[in-house]
This record gives C-alpha cells, sequence and structure tokens, in this order.
C-alpha cells in the first residue's frame, strides 16, 4: 500500500518517464520479472520508490559472540542498531539523496548502475529470504498498472517537502484512466 501511494506521488503524467519505457510496456503482452533487465529506468524508478520510502529505518542485530571489529571490543549479547535512514540518504552514496531521482539508479547512458547502500530487504544472514519474489512482484504489478493506466492526483497539490510522515506518504487522493492503446 505504502509502495504504490509513493508511487502515485512521484509518477504523474508530467514526470518524465522516457518514451522507450512507456511503448515497452504498452506493447508487452505479458509483462514478466524478466523484462525489468529491458526496462532500467522502470527498474531505477521503483527502487527509487523504495529508497525513497525506507519501510524500516533501523535494524535490530546483537552480536551472538565476544568479538572485535576495528580495534572494538564488542562483548557477546551487545545490541547494534543499523541506520537504514542513513544508508540510503548519505551523500557520499547517492547523487540527489533528498530527493526522489531515478538517476540515482542509472549511469550517464541511461544503463540500470546497482548501488551496494540500496538495501531495501536488509543485507547478510537476516535479510529477507522473500526478497526475489518480492523484487519479481512489485515490478510486474506496478509496471501493469502503468501500462494500463495513468494517474492524476486529486484536489490540492502536496507541497514539496511535505510528502512523508514516518515513512509514509502524506494523504491523498488519484484517479486511474484506463490508457489508450496505441
Amino acid at each position: 500500500y505504502r509502495l504504490l501511494k509513493t508511487c502515485l506521488l512521484h509518477i504523474s503524467p508530467g514526470s518524465c518517464i522516457p518514451l522507450d519505457t512507456i511503448i515497452a510496456l504498452i506493447f508487452a503482452s505479458i509483462l514478466t520479472s524478466h523484462l525489468c533487465f529491458r526496462l532500467p529506468y522502470t527498474r531505477a524508478t521503483i527502487h527509487e520508490v523504495q529508497r525513497v520510502l525506507n519501510l524500516i529505518a533501523f535494524v535490530v542485530h546483537c552480536a551472538l559472540e565476544d568479538c572485535n571489529f576495528e580495534g572494538y571490543d564488542i562483548p557477546k549479547g551487545t545490541v547494534f542498531l543499523a541506520n537504514m535512514e542513513d544508508a540510503m540518504t548519505d551523500p557520499k552514496l547517492w547523487k540527489n539523496p533528498d530527493e526522489f531521482d531515478p538517476n540515482n539508479f542509472l549511469d550517464d547512458n541511461g544503463k540500470y548502475v546497482k548501488n551496494g547502500a540500496f538495501v531495501p530487504f536488509g543485507i547478510g544472514k537476516r535479510q529477507c529470504v522473500g526478497e526475489a519474489l518480492a523484487r519479481m512482484e512489485v515490478f510486474v504489478f506496478l509496471s501493469s498498472l502503468f501500462q494500463k493506466f495513468t494517474f492524476t492526483l486529486v484536489g490540492e497539490e502536496v507541497p514539496p517537502g511535505n510528502l512523508y510522515t514516518f515513512n509514509a506518504p502524506v494523504e491523498f487522493n488519484a484517479v486511474a484512466h484506463v490508457r489508450p492503446h496505441l
């Protein structure tokens, strides 16, 4: 629900989604997850929605045994908080960390670039076991929506800078319009 709302806030008829992406989506009779590799802007847009939304601000871990990390002794049972919010907005890691910008995931030639700081499903042993399935489902679901519909916001415009409260988009209304076949 939050993913869709965030997507609708940032993707509208006035957005600059490349024409080849829209055409590819319209003419693809059946959307599959394999299409994401041929649609780098769509893939980058979905990942940017996940980066901006960042559902989990902190991840809790616990040391299972005494260890040493970079000269620091860490006793067994020490609780760690991984700051996911910081990783998703670090200016050293992102081109435009404070804006919605799919170019955070694209190189100068428009090719998708993986960013190691993008870990919406966690990392390591405690990583979400359903990550591959979730990525496929999100791509097919959102691509199918934008293949068949255009969306417009209804009512007052959402003021910039006030898009999110507690990692959830502010309330707004949108209308889906059936996309005419070309």
